[in-house]
């Protein structure tokens, strides 16, 4: 069975977490009682009883102690791996939530960016005693290329993360504003 979302993997996280303190503690009292037999045979040696019960009682909790030991490295390396895979996971969603986040700032981008032109088009040609309006156009013009830009940075970030996590990803870049820069 391959788990492969975030939820299903944190409740397996979660169940091998508590899986491992339950045998850490198991291990604990192992050791407790080991320790006690040891403690309760010496006494026995000293006092000239009787002390084979004790000593197998002792090594029996040790032995089995052992056993807890290993059984617990065993989890711990499970729980270190679904960490791992969990980690990568969260890497995924979050690459996930920049591209979707990258595409709908392009869309914006791009509806404000064609009308932004609309504006200028009619400005230039036919609007030039408006001399107040186009100077407010070119300042928008400015920005909205600023804006073009930095979504240029960011889907490069984008493809620099999505290489790193392996995946390729199909981020638009903003629309080329060259027929704007040279009123910019």
């Amino acid at each position: 069975m391959t788990i492969t979302d975030i939820k299903s993997v944190s409740a397996h996280r979660d169940r091998l977490h508590d899986q491992l303190v339950c045998l850490q503690a198991q291990h604990d009292q192992l050791i407790a009682d080991a320790r006690l037999a040891q403690s309760e045979w010496a006494t026995a040696v000293v006092n000239g009883e009787g002390t084979a019960f004790l000593a197998e009682r002792s090594r029996h909790s040790r032995v089995v102690a052992d056993d807890c030991a290993a059984a617990t490295a065993v989890v711990s390396g499970q729980l270190a791996e679904v960490d791992r895979q969990l980690a990568q996971l969260h890497a995924h969603a979050d690459l996930n939530a920049q591209s979707q986040a990258h595409a709908t700032a392009v869309e914006t981008f791009t509806e404000r960016l064609a009308a932004l032109t609309g504006i200028h088009e009619v400005a230039a040609n036919g609007l030039i005693q408006l001399a107040s309006e186009l100077h407010n156009l070119h300042h928008q013009l400015r920005t909205a290329l600023r804006e073009g830009e930095a979504l240029n940075t960011q889907a490069v970030a984008i493809h620099t993360r999505a290489a790193e996590l392996q995946r390729s990803e199909q981020v638009d870049d903003a629309p080329d504003g060259k027929h704007l820069r040279g009123v910019a």
